[in-house]
């Protein structure tokens, strides 16, 4: 007499395989997260001063655009500086809690040009994985990444 079926180790090996690939995978994704997340964040900031520049050499409401960053936030805003700014025209953009932003604190373009004098580099850090992206903007007003 012949029986049609599984054992219950051919169902243990089964079930220990499909425990073993989704752990795998789990991992996988976990470690993804927080470079995708530094990425999509670095490109952000990268459109939010192509935006800016953009915005002042069309004369956009007839002012200058800039970017002002903290460690926590981005703002597009319109004027020569942050602290004389006009807030109806401010777009901010809150980074997640695990992105730190370091480095320039004001970027702002020039009319006609889209230069600007505020050089330098932007950071952005991970916090739980130390991981870390870097902008740069020179005198030009080229962003790159």
């Amino acid at each position: 007499m012949s029986q049609k079926g599984f054992t219950i180790i051919e169902l243990l090996i089964v079930i220990s395989i499909f425990v073993i690939l989704f752990a795998i995978v789990g991992t996988l994704s976990r470690s993804a997260l927080p470079s995708s997340q530094i990425k999509v964040e670095a490109d952000v900031i990268e459109m939010m001063l192509r935006k800016a520049q953009a915005r002042t050499v069309s004369q956009h409401a007839n002012s200058v655009w800039g970017a002002h960053f903290t460690s926590t936030q981005a703002t597009l805003f319109a004027g020569t500086d942050y602290a004389s700014r006009d807030i109806s025209y401010d777009e901010v953009h809150e980074l997640p809690s695990a992105v730190v932003l370091s480095g320039l604190s004001d970027v702002v373009f020039q009319f006609r040009t889209g230069a600007t004098s505020n050089t330098g580099t932007i950071t952005l850090t991970h916090s739980t994985t130390g991981q870390t992206r870097v902008l740069s903007v020179n005198a030009v007003g080229l962003v790159e990444q």
